[in-house]
């Protein structure tokens, strides 16, 4: 596996952490003690790393199609901030559909999910996609250009 590839899942790990904890200072000084950053986290942090993940997983042949090409990553960036936004409104709502009538009903919750997700912490998930993505396509790109000569 690439230094590369380590990296970007390395940060689909630690960066919807990082936007929980930024998000809610107020949680982290109200947490029990015993429970400490692991109550604060919770569910949530659980379902947005493993939608990260998944995007990543997902997205990574676009990763190494613009790495090879010398193209900017930043593109990737929104794509991949967009996917885990979606992955989580709909892994956060997944337990709740066992029938055909709860499945239409959270899926409509889904979408309202979607949106506050967009809402806070969108604006601190994509620049930090952004960033993350460019700095793994160019690190993919040198790595490809280490192979090649």
């Amino acid at each position: 596996m690439s230094r590369a590839r380590l990296l970007l899942h390395g940060a689909a790990l630690l960066v919807p952490l990082l936007i929980i904890l930024l998000r809610s200072p107020a949680n982290m000084l109200a947490a029990v003690p015993i429970v400490g950053i692991a109550g604060i986290i919770g569910i949530n942090g659980v379902i947005a790393v493993g939608a990260a993940q998944l995007a990543c997983f997902i997205y990574w042949p676009w990763i190494e199609r613009r790495a090879q090409r010398n193209a900017s990553g930043w593109p990737i960036g929104i794509v991949l901030a967009g996917a885990c936004h979606v992955l989580f409104s709909v892994g956060l709502l997944l337990p709740g559909m066992t029938s055909m009538h709860a499945f239409g009903e959270a899926l409509g919750m889904s979408v309202l999910v979607l949106g506050f997700s967009l809402i806070f912490e969108g604006w601190l998930s994509f620049p930090l996609s952004m960033v993350v993505a460019q700095w793994v396509v160019n690190l993919r790109a040198r790595e490809l250009h280490h192979v090649a000569a």
